[in-house]
């Protein structure tokens, strides 16, 4: 076993190797998947099987990747296969839906808004986790396909609710590979006949951490249509202030692990939060907390000046149907204090 992953490490660095050919520069790169036997008779079928099974895990984990099958691995593809088949039924049989999460506005704890959500639930009844799903319908790039569906459904429904409302739509690092993006958001706007300024797109730091030209040149673009842009998850990545200054983002939404962190060490958790409230701030920026599910969090997050809550506290997320019932409950709240969904019902 030794021998061949030397082997294989060995053509990985040969055919990454720059060749010179015509006054430009190559390099290659290489799968390469490993069926090793334990002593067990197999057919030469049942090996090549083994081997393709290694290889399918090594180009996830690639581009220049080798991988041995091992029966965990077997298990691993089989349930990511799983979740391919769902992800594809879901698309052909148009299994997905949008759900939507209320904002707060801190200062009257009003809703401003929804978060738009993509859920699935199969034509059997079982519901597929969006912590499942989303990164399958990534590695596939099936998420271009469903980031438009969202965006339309997004768009769709806020179209009918009050001028005061936005919504928000999380974007995917595969939206932007063809460089068409602000080209699809404009069209949808127009569908609809949408403000631009209701629309706010949400992007995480991964996307940002490649720097390329072209994510930079698009996030221009949606910004010259008047939409506001929101770095999601913030304090999960690099966090780097030069993405807070070269893409003018108009919001930070702090990362759900912090205010989790409120109850395992308060001071420290106190402390970083009120660090990026005010960054935020002297940018001109709002922020919102998500992942809020008691009174507590919330106090203290009024204390720290934040903008804007999310969470269970508020709300959960909602098909459609259910958001004007949810947006008159709203507007007759006179008191600062939410009424607490089902579950945190007494």
């Amino acid at each position: 076993p030794k021998e061949v992953e030397a082997l294989a490490a060995r053509l990985l660095a040969m055919i990454a190797s720059a060749v010179s050919s015509g006054g430009s520069t190559f390099s290659g790169t290489v799968c390469i998947g490993i069926e090793l036997s334990d002593g067990t008779p197999r057919s030469l079928e049942d090996r090549g099987h083994r081997a393709l099974l290694a290889l399918y895990q090594a180009k996830i984990d690639g581009p220049n990747a080798y991988r041995v099958f091992t029966r965990e691995l077997e298990l691993e593809v089989a349930g990511r296969k799983r979740l391919e088949s769902a992800v594809i039924e879901g698309l052909e049989a148009n299994l997905f839906s949008a759900r939507f999460q209320p904002i707060i506005q801190q200062s009257t704890l009003h809703c401003v808004g929804f978060e738009a959500l993509l859920r699935l639930q199969l034509l059997d009844g079982t519901s597929v986790p969006p912590i499942e799903f989303i990164p399958v319908a990534e590695q596939s790039g099936a998420i271009v396909e469903l980031g438009t569906w969202i965006l339309h459904r997004a768009v769709e429904a806020a179209a009918s609710w009050p001028e005061t409302l936005f919504v928000a739509v999380n974007l995917s690092a595969r939206q932007f590979e063809n460089g068409k993006l602000p080209e699809t958001v404009k069209n949808v706007l127009e569908t609809y006949n949408f403000a631009p300024h209701r629309l706010e797109l949400e992007v995480t730091e991964s996307l940002l951490m490649n720097d390329a030209e072209s994510v930079s040149r698009q996030l221009d673009a949606l910004k010259r249509l008047g939409i506001s842009l929101a770095m999601d998850d913030f304090g999960t990545g690099f966090s780097s202030l030069g993405y807070l200054w070269k893409f003018g983002f108009d919001k930070l939404k702090i990362d759900r692990s912090f205010i989790t962190g409120l109850g395992a060490d308060e001071p420290r958790a106190r402390k970083i939060i009120d660090s990026i409230v005010t960054l935020a701030h002297r940018l001109d920026m709002v922020v919102t907390a998500e992942g809020l599910e008691t009174q507590g969090q919330v106090d203290i997050l009024r204390g720290l000046n934040c903008d804007q809550f999310q969470g269970y506290l508020f709300g959960t997320a909602m098909p459609p149907v259910d958001l004007p019932a949810f947006i008159l409950r709203q507007n007759r709240v006179n008191s600062l204090v939410p009424e607490p969904p089902a579950r945190f019902a007494s």
